[in-house]
């Protein structure tokens, strides 16, 4: 084999170790940064579900109340 040859097959292997070795790197990331995603939106969703309970607890408690003036209302009415 002349120095051409091995010059250049050590130039391919080299390339192609290079290559593969930048693959994974990449892979490697994607899936961390998709992991961090779906933790983030994880989180998200948790804080809609709290959002939309502490929103109806309030809705609930503005019902209660208006119904509760609406009683009194009338009792007022009433009376007179």
């Amino acid at each position: 084999m002349s120095d051409l040859q091995l010059t250049l097959a050590a130039g391919v292997y080299l390339s192609a170790a290079i290559i593969a070795i930048s693959a994974i790197v990449i892979l490697v990331r994607a899936q961390r940064q998709f992991t961090r995603l779906r933790e983030d939106v994880a989180q998200l969703s948790e804080d809609v579900k709290h959002l939309l309970n502490v929103e109806q607890r309030r809705f609930l408690q503005e019902l209660k109340s208006f119904k509760k003036d609406r009683k009194e209302g009338s009792d007022i009415g009433t009376d007179l």
